[in-house]
């Protein structure tokens, strides 16, 4: 890609942040790497987050909000205070574009949440799956133990009823099944 095409990029006349509310994560799966130590969000950093929004709102384009974690449902009130604030704003300045995001396990979407989250202009998700529900329960499970995959697709089908403009983005881990001694020593039956 060359400097010209590029150069929209560069602009200060938009803002992209990325929000990270928590480093929690209510799954356990088997492959992460994050070790949970920072928790969330400080109240300081959210007046900072506010403080920077307004101060930069009246000279803004385009303002997107993407919402990742940890899981940043888990810190519910922190996403809802920051993204009212944000959706406010954009709304209150007609020349601004507004862009909501949000990558989340998916487990605590329940539709009362999902269409709080569509009122505040959350329009884009990215949820993730591993592979068949078993193949998933056995590596996505949660922290109290077992499996994730049925919560996730009961609330992935019932955002899929909801009457408005939005998008999910399912994304599929793929990873190699363990060996029939691997999944035996894990606990696995059947093929």
């Amino acid at each position: 890609m060359d400097f010209e095409t590029r150069r929209p990029f560069l602009s200060n006349r938009l803002l992209h942040l990325i929000l990270m509310p928590t480093e929690q994560c209510n799954f356990r799966c088997s492959y992460c790497y994050e070790d949970f130590a920072a928790g969330e969000m400080p109240r300081w950093g959210i007046d900072a987050v506010k403080a920077l929004l307004a101060n930069r709102i009246d000279n803004l384009e385009l303002l997107s909000l993407e919402w990742f974690g940890g899981e940043p449902l888990l810190a519910w009130p922190i996403v809802e205070e920051l993204q009212s604030f944000a959706y406010g704003l954009a709304l209150r300045h007609p020349q601004v574009r507004w862009s909501g995001s949000m990558t989340t396990n998916g487990s605590l979407l329940t539709l009362p949440r999902f269409e709080r989250l569509l009122e505040l202009g959350i329009r884009k998700y990215q949820i993730s799956f591993d592979g068949s529900r078993e193949h998933h329960d056995a590596t996505r499970l949660r922290l109290g133990g077992g499996g994730s995959f049925a919560t996730i697709w009961r609330n992935v089908l019932a955002m899929r009823a909801v009457p408005k403009d939005f998008s999910i983005l399912l994304r599929l881990h793929v990873t190699r099944l363990p060996t029939c001694r691997t999944r035996a020593r894990l606990g696995h039956t059947g093929t």
